[in-house]
């Protein structure tokens, strides 16, 4: 049951029947980029048993960390106790330290991943990065060892994930976050395998309602 909007007039102790406030993320949506996330977001604001932030990428683990728990609890939406709030912001899956951060502070947090082919999500992310055209990314660097790989962009696909030599450019996120098991790995590491549910692309383009079903018994 869902709990009234503010515009409401609704009787107060129906708010207090569904235990109606702000609650802190039960699923949250941890990657990848590129893979279908916001579209995927899209359909699951409008399940009754659902509540999705506003907007939906909070990046409170990532660029908002130095916060408290409590404001990160204030960006969610009002819910009931029937229902489940959710977040996604798919950068959190290549921060080294959000793994154990959420494992000391939500241990019992569910989590969703996307994936999608591989080639195919660095092709999208390439294009998505060229629609950007920051400077800096056109200028070739090395990535020092224990550093995440940053963007490089060449005037064409096969240019920026391949070097000049013929060796392939793994200090390119473009093609380094296609690696999903690198990432994955070190959530999986701290978290029982039942809180996560990956999800498949190219399966949620073909079946998306046999998808949202299974995002909405999972």
């Amino acid at each position: 049951m869902q709990c009234p909007t503010k515009d409401s007039a609704v009787d107060p102790s129906i708010l207090v029947q569904l235990d109606c406030k702000k609650r802190l993320p039960h699923v949250i949506g941890i990657g990848m980029a590129k893979c279908g996330t916001g579209a995927l977001s899209f359909f699951l604001e409008s399940h009754p048993s659902l509540v999705h932030s506003v907007p939906p990428e909070i990046s409170y683990w990532n660029k908002n960390k130095e916060k408290s728990l409590e404001w990160y609890r204030d960006q969610m939406p009002i819910s009931s106790k029937h229902q489940v709030t959710m977040e996604k912001t798919p950068s959190y899956i290549f921060e080294k330290d959000t793994p154990a951060r959420i494992k000391e502070l939500m241990p019992v947090t569910k989590f969703i991943v996307m994936i999608r082919d591989p080639i195919a999500r660095a092709v999208s992310d390439y294009l998505h990065q060229q629609s950007i055209a920051h400077p800096r990314f056109f200028i070739p660097r090395i990535v020092k060892p224990g550093n995440e790989p940053d963007v490089y962009l060449n005037t064409t696909f096969e240019g920026s994930v391949i070097k000049p030599n013929a060796e392939v450019n793994t200090d390119n996120s473009i093609l380094s976050h296609s690696a999903y098991v690198v990432y994955l790995k070190k959530w999986i590491e701290l978290f029982r395998r039942h809180q996560f549910l990956v999800i498949d692309d190219d399966e949620f383009v073909k079946n998306p309602l046999s998808v949202l079903h299974q995002v909405g018994h999972s």
